[in-house]
């Protein structure tokens, strides 16, 4: 929810789109128990052109897990894990650490970087007999690999936003960390029923309507 709500949101509303998100309960596996509020303005999309970064603006930390694990600061833990990645590096960041009433017990962390023209991240899911500063650890290196590769969009973003594109009747470019599978497969499926194409170009995603 972390990487949609400040990941996904923010690219949709580039294209046009206002949505607002109310977390209203958070949930985990098995039991969920979540509930969202959403509030869509409708608005024609408009086409995407991201292939440059912009300076880095700052970078986001969030560490969040359910009331059952507060006794353990699993939270901490898992900031902790980011950190000791971090540090190595001199990565300057701000951090924020969450305890939520769930029904089950759970965690995550999220790290988000926003840029002049872009934002993007990863995060990480707890896991019962997985330390939690393993999970911070984990997440860390995964934002680097998307951090350096110089990318507008990280590779779960890269292929979530492909439909909208595909939407908007106008040619649009991104530049994803990443082509992957999930990337190829929705794009299969959109030609299959959408009048435009994609094409591919390194790590550059294009979309073309048809005239």
């Amino acid at each position: 929810m972390c990487h949609f709500n400040l990941c996904f949101i923010k690219i949709l509303e580039k294209m046009g789109v206002k949505v607002e998100i109310d977390v209203l309960k958070r949930g985990f596996y098995p039991k969920g128990g979540a509930k969202v509020k959403v509030k869509i303005s409708p608005n024609s999309l408009k086409p995407l052109n991201l292939t440059e970064r912009g300076n880095l603006r700052r970078i986001l930390i969030i560490s969040g897990a359910s009331h059952f694990l507060k006794e353990k600061k699993v939270a901490e833990r898992q900031l902790k894990g980011v950190k000791e990645i971090f540090k190595k590096l001199k990565f300057s960041f701000g951090e924020n650490i969450k305890y939520y009433q769930t029904l089950s017990p759970g965690s995550f962390v999220c790290i988000i970087a926003e840029f002049e023209n872009t934002i993007f991240g990863c995060d990480n899911l707890g896991k019962a007999g997985k330390k939690a500063e393993k999970v911070g650890r984990e997440c860390a290196l995964e934002f680097l690999r998307e951090f350096e590769s110089k990318a507008c969009l990280d590779r779960f973003l890269g292929d979530q936003i492909l439909p909208y594109l595909a939407l908007t009747n106008k040619k649009s470019v991104i530049k994803v960390s990443k082509i992957t599978p999930h990337s190829k497969t929705n794009i299969w499926v959109i030609e299959k029923f959408l009048k435009g194409r994609f094409e591919i170009k390194d790590n550059l995603i294009f979309w073309f309507p048809s005239c």
